[in-house]
């Protein structure tokens, strides 16, 4: 356990240990949330709005399809760009 002080602007300090433990630096983003009295604070990563589509659910589902479909050995080798533009052409 360790005690710190809420100061006038009514910012905390998170130990060290625990920003060490967590990985979080100074300009990291937080989320606080609150069960009963009980306050967690929570690491967050912030995503680029243009890369926001990645982390869709239908993008996601779609990517661990793709996956799936290559462990089964459903994927194809191509030996360049070109050969590769060309098949998905056809």
């Amino acid at each position: 356990m360790s005690l710190t002080k809420i100061n006038p602007r009514g910012q905390i300090t998170i130990p060290a240990k625990f920003r060490k433990a967590l990985h979080c630096k100074s300009g990291d983003y937080v989320e606080v949330t609150m069960e009963g009295s009980t306050l967690k604070i929570i690491p967050k990563e912030l995503i680029d709005k243009s890369q926001v589509w990645f982390w869709t659910k239908d993008h996601q589902e779609a990517e661990e399809e793709a996956e799936a479909e290559l462990r089964q050995g459903k994927g194809k080798e191509v030996k360049d760009a070109k050969v590769l533009i060309d098949e998905l052409n056809e």
